[in-house]
């Protein structure tokens, strides 16, 4: 069965089972394994989506129909109008809605520039910065939180769209078993764009991934985070290719868990994708642990960036001080937990790595010698203008001049290849 949906002029009462008599959301339907739902083209989504799973007797796919851009799943809050802002001090404006969760992050003119976090309304100094004042995940009730913003003149008439990223769910959508997700564009959550805990075959492809996180993980230390996929404590059987990700806080895709889980992630492939401006990096492979993982055929570009950065200068305040170093390509951490000698944590291959930063690298790795014999890492072409380094792991710092001792030392990249275009 395939339903229709148009978040825009769909009607609840509706059958869905055509374009012309489509639902206005997902809500209450009762999906069956082979199921299609359809997203109308040029809408928006303005809640998460919760995706019901399909089985082992077949995939549930979520996607588009008819014409324009693809469907938007953006849960932000639009503070748009002149009427949200009163000026509260000359050139610091408050926002005059209510936020049902706490703020994350600002996008300005649908991503063209963003506000920065400050951590205390006395440090409110310069264009778009921004304070709130219950920052802190421990905040449950938002309702007397209080948003100031750094403009010189009204919000709502010096930009076209101010969009309030906020943290009303952990991710802006999930799923957990047999689901494919196709041509949606997902983006403006506080923390991640697609997250599940224990995904079993989850396939996502021909999506776009942005603007994405910023959300306060740990108030005292000034940790922010946010993923563009996300999958926790074990997955099997996953799929992410021919996406795009674009300012993404922390990194594009992940994988990540506890000790306390007995899953851990096992062949999922991150393949044919484009990564553009994520802070932390485009992959980060982070324990405890992984069998037959797959970073293949991606183009990987300009690390960091202006939503990432929040205004500060490398490394990000925000973080904790971290060994390897962040803003990279590949990063590589935190393994906790082995796995027999013959088999292989990761395999990465095929990439192309553009003008790694001076701050960081393009594959930066903080795993024992011993283990990183059980990641491939081979096949890559790394274009670098400039002396940065290229690669980061416990034996050195290695940049274009010194690729070749790279590969002798860590055995790694041994098909690769380094150009420099100027």
């Amino acid at each position: 069965m395939t339903y229709y949906v148009d978040p825009r002029e769909g009607n609840p009462l509706s059958d869905g089972l055509s374009e012309s008599a489509p639902l206005s959301d997902i809500q209450g339907l009762h999906l069956a394994p082979g199921d299609t739902v359809l997203f109308k083209r040029g809408t928006v989504i303005k809640k998460a989506l919760f995706l019901p799973a399909g089985s082992e007797e077949g995939y549930i796919t979520y996607g588009a129909y008819g014409e324009g851009a693809d469907p938007v799943v953006n849960p932000s809050t639009d503070a748009s109008s002149p009427e949200d802002w009163r000026e509260e001090q000359p050139g610091i404006w408050r926002f005059l809605g209510t936020l049902t969760s706490e703020m994350c992050n600002i996008v300005l003119n649908d991503g063209e520039t963003f506000g920065n976090l400050r951590w205390e309304f006395g440090d409110l100094r310069h264009e778009g910065e921004w304070f709130y004042t219950l920052l802190g995940r421990e905040c449950k009730d938002q309702s007397d939180g209080i948003l100031y913003l750094v403009c010189s003149q009204n919000p709502g008439l010096k930009y076209r769209t101010v969009e309030l990223v906020t943290r009303e769910t952990h991710q802006a959508v999930t799923a957990k078993r047999y689901v494919k997700i196709e041509h949606l564009t997902i983006e403006k959550n506080g923390i991640h764009g697609f997250a599940s805990t224990q995904a079993d075959h989850i396939e996502i492809r021909h999506c776009t991934f942005r603007c994405l996180g910023g959300g306060v993980f740990d108030l005292p230390t000034r940790v922010r985070l946010g993923n563009g996929v996300e999958f926790w404590d074990g997955a099997v059987d996953c799929v992410v290719e021919h996406c795009v990700f674009e300012d993404i806080y922390d990194s594009g895709v992940t994988h990540q868990g506890t000790l306390q889980t007995s899953w851990i992630p096992e062949r999922l492939y991150f393949r044919n994708n484009i990564f553009i401006r994520c802070g932390m990096a485009a992959y980060e492979w982070r324990g405890p642990s992984s069998r037959d993982i797959y970073f293949e055929n991606n183009l990987c570009l300009q690390a960091g960036g202006a939503f990432t950065m929040q205004g500060e200068q490398p490394p990000r305040k925000t973080e904790i001080p971290f060994s390897p170093a962040t803003c990279v390509y590949v990063l590589i951490w935190l393994l906790e937990q082995g796995i027999p000698r013959g088999d292989t944590f990761c395999t990465i291959r095929n990439n192309i790595f553009c003008n790694a930063p001076s701050h960081g690298a393009a594959i930066s790795s903080g795993i024992d010698d011993s283990f990183m014999r059980q990641f491939v890492i081979d096949n890559n072409f790394y274009v670098q203008n400039d002396d940065s380094p290229l690669a980061r792991t416990n034996k050195g710092i290695y940049d274009r001049d010194g690729f070749r001792r790279y590969q002798q030392e860590n055995d790694l990249d041994q098909n690769s290849t380094v150009l420099s275009i100027h």
